[in-house]
């Protein structure tokens, strides 16, 4: 059975809803209308699905099979990104599919259509998992703490990207799967840091915390260049440093500055190593400076952590249906971030790229999260097709 052929056959219905859910994005865990389009296109297949209350995850079910569970995750929302791709479908409502959410939706959608029209062949369950606010990094955690991996709960799991993350180089239709590392933990922290206020004409009499935060930062970066191995990937980014001074106030010793940044690794001690060294640095500089600065972690998210094993099966079936040269193993190791790694830390997976770029207007490939990001929609089906592929392989 060639199911890039048989993906190819419903390429219609997947465009289709890529152009209806491109021209609504919607950003956070809130997309009422994206879900609302969603749900009536799983009940126009007649599959059975969950929503939720404080967030527009959807759980759809497909398959009576109890031996084997499968979950396959799409993210479903967009950013806060005026469109300027000019195409036909363009988004207008402020917000933009600028990272390939929309791709990923209609490419699950169109996996739940051919696993509809085989329900009663299939040895086993899939769980489509249709997730909010992967942006801002709490749809999985919702999607988790809601029950989405429990009865019943998914042997493994799969999910993809579109576009060219990884690669600038290797063309539209090409699949490719790293071996352990689909991407890094990422966290955003803040520092806080302490002085005492004075007059900028007697510096003597204050702690300033301007200098103070300066120091921090410059110790902070020497983790990178002088703690960790070389060849460890792991970055860390100050983003944001501000105080409450008055704007335009230039005699004021500042008693407080925050500075406001992310890090991020693949391996989980360098992580955790990171947090350390940077709570130990920002104290240490401040007391020896006169003053005080604590770090506290705002939110983060575990690395996506490929199962070695699932990925040279996922390769197994991708060689099925796609040529040799359209596959590709991903060697080195991508600092970019995915909240999937919440599914990933829970049960084993596979995470996926789909080459998908193509030239906006103006002739160039803008990366993601540009106003003018483009996908080349001629291989979404490729993505449906290893999908199906993977999941007709594990269940027999």
């Amino acid at each position: 059975m060639n199911y890039l052929e048989i993906a190819k056959g419903v390429e219609p219905w997947i465009l289709t809803w890529y152009h209806d859910l491109h021209q609504c994005p919607e950003v956070g865990r809130s997309l009422p209308q994206t879900r609302a389009y969603v749900c009536k296109c799983l009940e126009e297949m007649g599959i059975p699905h969950e929503t939720f209350e404080d967030h527009s995850g959807i759980v759809a079910v497909v398959g009576k099979g109890t031996e084997k569970t499968v979950a396959v995750r799409a993210d479903m929302d967009g950013l806060p990104v005026k469109e300027e791709t000019g195409c036909a479908y363009a988004s207008k409502n402020g917000n933009m599919h600028a990272c390939g959410h929309d791709a990923h939706t209609a490419i699950v959608l169109g996996l739940a259509k051919l696993l509809k029209e085989r329900e009663a062949e299939l040895k086993g369950t899939v769980k489509l998992l249709f997730q909010a606010d992967e942006e801002s990094l709490s749809g999985a955690h919702a999607m988790i703490q809601d029950g989405a991996l429990k009865n019943p709960r998914p042997d493994r799991i799969y999910a993809l990207h579109t576009g060219r993350l990884t690669s600038r180089t290797i063309p539209d239709g090409n699949i490719i799967i790293p071996r352990k590392s689909a991407f890094a933990s990422s966290d955003v922290f803040k520092i806080t840091v302490r002085g005492k206020a004075g007059h900028a004409a007697t510096p003597h009499l204050a702690v300033d915390a301007v200098v103070i935060a300066a120091k921090v930062v410059e110790g902070v970066q020497a983790i990178l260049s002088r703690e960790l191995r070389p060849g460890d990937p792991a970055v860390i980014t100050f983003t944001d440093i501000h105080s409450d001074t008055p704007e335009g106030s230039y005699n004021i010793v500042v008693d407080k500055v925050e500075l406001i940044g992310g890090y991020r690794a693949v391996n989980p001690k360098t992580r955790e190593r990171i947090r350390r060294r940077m709570e130990e640095i920002a104290s240490g500089v401040a007391a020896a400076m006169g003053g005080e600065a604590a770090m506290e972690v705002l939110w983060g998210y575990s690395a996506v952590e490929n199962d070695p094993e699932l990925s040279k099966e996922l390769m197994k079936s991708a060689e099925k249906i796609l040529p040799a040269e359209k596959l590709h193993w991903l060697e080195e190791d991508n600092l970019g971030g995915e909240d999937a790694g919440a599914y990933f830390e829970t049960i084993p997976g596979v995470y996926f790229f789909l080459q998908s770029c193509i030239p906006a207007e103006d002739g160039i490939i803008y990366p993601h999260h540009s106003s003018k990001f483009r996908l080349n929609e001629k291989v979404f089906h490729y993505g449906t097709a290893v999908l199906m592929q993977a999941i007709a392989d594990y269940f027999g």
